[in-house]
């Protein structure tokens, strides 16, 4: 959270009820620009002098000097020259959609098309600034309407770019869990293996996870085959990945197989993300949980 200050001045003199209702406003400000930028406002009784400021108007043939720069802002026009444009684009649109002379009333096409033609310009400025961008670019407006361009002086130190921060691998998380998710074509749970068939089940995905991952040639792979590169058992403890199959809605058929390896898998496994059973399984790692999808189809 930040705790910076930011003191704004309009050199203007309100009325009691004008300046109570700016006091309201405030008191209900939440965030200023992005929704992200959370603020709290008050209004300042004390008056305010605006020297040593550090953004200003602009004013005709004055420069403040050197270490300033200049910056554009959108604020609205004035109601009354909104107002004045307005009358002349809306007379403008309808008179393409003239009235029938005399007490003929309009037909309800003629009305229509009268409405067509002004609604690109909102009624007054109150009706503009409740227009979302979405609105204006479908009728081709380039800027908010009942808006104009102000220029600013700032000094020019006043806003930095922070450096790129490029993101960097993670090294301290080890993927250590596969989570299998079993299904049928057609949904059917009744086709999924039973649970009188987790041992041979588990045996026949390891021994077609091994296929995969070897693809023909010997498997450097200890923590699924248990194995060295030479084909000798590890050393040790049991170590190597356990594969069990679960039934975890508990309706008699396996759904899911858990693959654990405590050690991890090493980056030659974890590089072989993308495997395929009849080009039906894929798997995904997710980083921060250490945490393996597997989606399978049986036929």
């Amino acid at each position: 959270m930040g705790d910076g200050i930011v003191t704004i001045c309009w050199d203007c003199e309100l009325e009691a009820d004008e300046r109570s209702l700016l006091a309201t406003l405030a008191d209900c400000l939440g965030y200023v620009g992005r929704s992200e930028s959370w603020v709290e406002a008050k209004l300042i009784d004390d008056p305010v002098t605006t020297d040593g400021f550090d953004a200003f108007p602009h004013v005709s043939n004055e420069h403040p000097g050197p270490g300033w720069e200049q910056t554009s802002l959108l604020t609205t026009v004035h109601p009354e020259s909104y107002a004045i444009w307005r009358q002349k684009k809306a007379d403008a649109a309808l008179a393409e959609f003239p009235l029938p002379e005399g007490q003929k009333k309009p037909g309800q096409k003629l009305l229509n098309e009268r409405a067509k033609a002004i609604d690109p310009f909102p009624t007054d400025l109150l009706d503009c600034l409740q227009k979302d961008t979405a609105w204006w670019k479908q009728r081709r407006w380039s800027q908010p309407p009942g808006s104009q361009k102000v220029v600013y002086w700032r000094k020019a130190n006043l806003l930095e770019v922070a450096p790129i921060s490029m993101p960097q691998p993670s090294r301290g998380h080890s993927v250590t869990t596969m989570l299998l998710s079993l299904t049928t074509p057609n949904g059917n749970k009744s086709a999924m293996p039973t649970i009188a068939r987790t041992l041979p089940q588990a045996e026949l995905f390891h021994a077609a996870l091994v296929s995969k991952v070897a693809k023909g040639q010997r498997v450097d792979c200890p923590e699924l085959t248990g194995r060295d590169v030479h084909g000798r058992p590890l050393a040790g403890s049991h170590e190597h990945a356990h594969v069990l199959p679960l039934d975890l809605d508990g309706d008699g058929h396996l759904d899911h197989t858990p693959v654990i390896l405590d050690w991890g898998y090493s980056r030659r496994f974890k590089s072989k993300r993308t495997i395929s059973f009849h080009d039906q399984m894929e798997w995904c790692v997710l980083n921060h949980s250490a945490k393996i999808t597997w989606h399978t189809e049986y036929s």
